[in-house]
């Protein structure tokens, strides 16, 4: 979060006060509602729980307890979250019925760590209460200092005893929170798969480009698009059957995860048709990729009910670019797609050889 908006928007008082060592124990109450309300909502929301986006909402919720004193409904506390930061939400639950069962268990989960801690410093109050009257006991010249021994040991095993069991109950709530945590996401990764390929489905996939494409506008950071076509599918399917199809399917975007860097994102666009992302790669690096994956693929043999079939791809290559967006960028790469299918497919095409074949056009035509 930019230091602007810290200092000019949104202020959190009781961190300030936590900085500067000057909090009570009121301070550390509001901190942990803060918290409590901040984990909840973004549960709830579907939005992941990262440090950043941690640190986002906190000051967000340190606002609404401070300044309005009682939490809004979830639109209105996302409009505060446009309002502060002037950007979209880009996080959507998925899933909604089986998000809104795991979301009511950890918030539950949440509510009762929370609630421990709470319980423990009360518990501790009452400890450091008993400890400052055996203090003052030590005043009294006739007292009878073996009996004060056992009273300190008393509340120092009460104590021990005390921390044990918050300890057990934490570990146990520990367990739960990771067993929901995993479970939401695996739910999360379930909606974002294509069934078929185990692949990214299209929606996901142009949601992690609009990020690539958003990261290049920010950052410079350049990446590279493949559009992938399996060559003369619809004959596949005609000859030896649609189970055939899917088989081929699934090869294919096996072939091309197991020859893709594990930074580099694959995905069903629609079809026979893939996408590749490749974050860090300038067009000669994604041409020699693009050959890898072509090779690889021409290499496979799938076995259709005891019929070897032999299948190709055609890949079309294009780099990010100052002016373009998601669907400029994949406009390129599908021309370079089409120009390799034209050109006898089997093959890869970059944005660059488009452009030469539009050359040799005009020149032709005039």
């Amino acid at each position: 979060m930019s230091e602007e908006v810290k200092d000019k928007v949104l202020k959190c008082k009781v961190l300030e006060k936590v900085y500067k060592n000057e909090y009570t124990e009121e301070d550390i109450k509001l901190i942990s509602e803060i918290a409590r309300e901040e984990l909840k909502f973004l549960v709830r929301n579907g939005i992941p729980i990262t440090p950043q986006n941690f640190e986002i909402w906190f000051y967000i919720f340190c606002y609404i307890l401070e300044e309005l004193k009682e939490i809004p409904p979830d639109e209105k506390i996302k409009e505060l979250f446009k309002k502060f930061y002037n950007k979209k939400l880009k996080y959507k639950p998925v899933d909604p019925k089986l998000l809104k069962t795991i979301s009511k268990r950890l918030e539950k989960e949440i509510d009762n760590v929370l609630s421990l801690i709470n319980n423990h410093t009360n518990v501790l109050d009452k400890h450091q209460q008993n400890l400052e009257k055996i203090q003052q006991k030590t005043e009294n010249k006739n007292v009878n200092i073996y009996e004060l021994l056992k009273e300190i040991l008393s509340e120092v095993r009460s104590l021990k005893e005390q921390n044990e069991i918050l300890k057990t109950k934490l570990q146990e709530a520990q367990v739960q929170i990771s067993e929901l945590k995993e479970e939401l996401s695996q739910t999360k990764k379930d909606a974002s798969i294509d069934f078929l390929t185990k692949v990214y489905n299209r929606r996901s996939f142009i949601r992690a480009l609009k990020d690539f494409v958003r990261d290049y506008y920010e950052r410079k950071y350049p990446f590279a698009l493949l559009m992938i076509d399996i060559d003369h599918f619809k004959k596949i399917n005609d000859t030896y059957g649609h189970l055939c199809g899917d088989k081929v399917l699934r090869a294919v975007a096996e072939t091309l995860k197991l020859n893709l860097r594990a930074r580099d994102i694959v995905g069903r666009y629609g079809g026979e048709e893939f996408g590749v992302i490749l974050p860090g790669s300038n067009l000669a690096q994604a041409v020699n990729i693009a050959e890898r994956l072509r090779e690889a693929v021409e290499e496979l043999t799938i076995d259709c009910n005891g019929t070897p079939i032999k299948v190709t791809i055609s890949i079309g290559v294009a780099t990010m670019k100052d002016g373009l967006n998601e669907e400029s960028l994949i406009n390129l790469a599908d021309e370079a797609l089409y120009l390799a299918k034209r050109s006898g497919r089997n093959r890869v095409k970059t944005m660059l050889d488009v452009e030469i074949e539009k050359r040799k056009e005009k020149e032709k035509n005039e």
